[in-house]
């Protein structure tokens, strides 16, 4: 009994090391040249994304690449999915040769970019409005691939790098820092893009002001009657602004940045 529960110890410790390891897909760049609109009631924002991806080239590849770098095509052809991805265009984007694949010889790597753009969806936390600090990630997969077989890699060393543009046409957020990590969840590999950006409270601050002036100047004219009855009706006229005015900050300025 003891020689059997070895032998299959052996045989599964076997089967193991025998499996291949997993392709390693490393983000060498994530490059944000543009951030359009952050729409805080439709849980969505806009952006454009440049994912630089390698992986290592196969014996045939180089032979394939030296053959023809114009129509070459690699053995693995990584299919990249964003996971949150609302209204999304994904295409590679072609080289000098008008091929989206290449191989850095330096490093004998395949090389392709990718563009994501489009509306990534987002969860947006507003109970510290007009002072709130949004995450917007961005969350990349492969399709049809789980971790057994490939991976995406974001390494903290200078191989890796994540890249925010200086240009926006935001004109109410202030970008913070722009960071990138990798991970594996239920056997399958993800990499996230997180974007943070800082609301400017001074725009929504001067608005607020003006709704909060009026009101309070309407109720000391109020004051400026002789009658009773027509004080009376000047404040109930402003009780019933007041009100009015707060259903309006409610269902607009507290939910949508885009006032």
């Amino acid at each position: 009994r003891m020689i059997k529960e070895t032998r299959e110890k052996e045989s599964a410790l076997f089967f193991f090391l025998s499996m291949p390891e997993p392709i390693q897909i490393r983000l060498a760049s994530v490059y944000v040249p543009f951030v359009g609109t952050i729409n805080t009631k439709e849980n969505t924002f806009n952006a454009r994304v440049d994912v630089d991806m390698m992986w290592p080239a196969t014996a045939e590849d180089l032979k394939n690449f030296a053959a023809d770098e114009k129509h070459y095509k690699p053995s693995f052809n990584p299919d990249l999915v964003v996971q949150n991805a609302a209204n999304l265009n994904l295409r590679q984007i072609p080289g000098v040769n008008t091929n989206p694949f290449t191989i850095k010889m330096a490093s004998k790597e395949n090389f392709v970019r990718v563009r994501c753009e489009g509306s990534f969806i987002c969860s947006f936390e507003l109970t510290r409005f007009p002072f709130d600090i949004q995450d917007l990630k961005m969350s990349f997969a492969l399709s049809f691939v789980d971790a057994s077989e490939a991976v995406l890699v974001v390494s903290p060393e200078a191989t890796s790098f994540v890249c925010l543009t200086r240009y926006t046409a935001l004109t109410e957020w202030v970008f913070v820092r722009l960071a990138a990590f990798s991970e594996i969840k239920e056997g399958f590999s993800y990499a996230t893009a997180s974007l943070i950006v800082k609301r400017k409270p001074d725009i929504y601050l001067k608005k607020l002001g003006v709704f909060a002036v009026v009101p309070n100047y309407g109720t000391l004219l109020a004051f400026a009657h002789d009658t009773y009855g027509e004080q009376i009706r000047v404040l109930l006229t402003m009780m019933l602004a007041l009100t009015a005015i707060l259903f309006v900050l409610q269902n607009m300025v507290g939910c949508c940045s885009i006032v």
